[in-house]
């Protein structure tokens, strides 16, 4: 996709700034869900949110990548059989394709480096994801910081994908990590900046809080920015994130972040020591604001 499709797909004018192209997007994608329940198929729903999420990339810079040059044959692979027809089609399948690449090279990269503790490192069994422009500057100190503050035995794994804002270079590769980290991995708690909340949130990423916001005293006026429209039920408005930027738990020297929005992500496992997580950053946050 090039820009010129991009800016068709979104339905903006060359001109359009970052946050008309992100507000469009968002109306776009909520058009789109509305389709998928008013009949349209699941197939030609993923077909168009693919489309729509290639464009808004595209537009935003974390895909900056031109049209292919045009193509030139490759002599010495036409010598070993491979046809031109062939090594064009090789060459766009890479072209399409090179981000997902990289990512599956850097998780498979990954678990070899990693393979050798397994044996010996304990599982997690309470799993935090960071995203956006939040950092974990020091992931052994803060999984023993929520040891020290949990009230039953807890093995905490974390994981980020940290993007300093727009024009990051390396956002690219870590918006393919965060759809590892909320479609792919085990993941229990998800903290975000307000926009990536904002962008998952909609496409259903994150739980509703409302079966336990009365258990855990949130505070509805203080976090109504968090309470969207239902995935489920289009018209319905629930609450589906928690401020936490002020809890101490997840603050300075080992988090690094101005806004911290928490969430349970769908494919949540440990749900009761999640919970009783997101009880700790509530409690510690009352606590900073007194």
């Amino acid at each position: 996709m090039d820009l010129k499709q991009a800016y068709e797909v979104m339905g903006v004018g060359e001109d359009a700034n970052k946050d008309q192209i992100y507000k469009r997007y968002d109306v776009l994608l909520k058009k789109l869900r509305n389709e998928l329940q008013s009949g349209l198929s699941q197939d030609e729903y993923n077909a168009r949110l693919e489309e729509l999420n290639q464009a808004y990339n595209l537009l935003m810079g974390y895909d900056t990548s031109d049209i292919p040059e045009e193509f030139h044959e490759n002599k010495l692979l036409s010598k070993i059989g491979i046809s031109k027809d062939k090594q064009k089609k090789l060459k766009n399948f890479l072209y399409y394709y090179k981000y997902i690449i990289l990512v599956s090279l850097f998780i498979i990269i990954s678990l070899t480096l990693t393979v050798r503790s397994i044996v010996t490192r304990v599982k997690p069994d309470l799993n935090i994801a960071f995203i956006g422009s939040i950092f974990c500057t020091d992931e052994e100190a803060l999984a023993q910081k929520i040891k020290d503050n949990f009230p039953v035995p807890v093995e905490p794994g974390i994981d980020g994908a940290f993007i300093s804002g727009p024009n990051d270079p390396n956002a690219p590769t870590m918006m393919n990590k965060i759809m590892v980290l909320l479609a792919a991995a085990d993941t229990d708690l998800v903290v975000l900046d307000k926009h990536y909340f904002e962008l998952y949130a909609k496409q259903g990423a994150f739980e509703s809080l409302e079966p336990i916001a009365d258990q855990l005293g949130i505070d509805r006026e203080k976090n109504k920015d968090f309470i969207l429209e239902s995935n489920d039920n289009p018209g319905q408005e629930l609450l589906y994130g928690v401020d936490v930027s002020d809890s101490d738990l997840f603050g300075p020297p080992e988090v690094i972040g101005e806004e911290k929005i928490a969430a349970i992500s769908v494919r949540v496992k440990n749900r009761e020591k999640t919970i009783e997580l997101l009880k700790l950053l509530l409690n510690s946050a009352e606590q900073q604001d007194s």
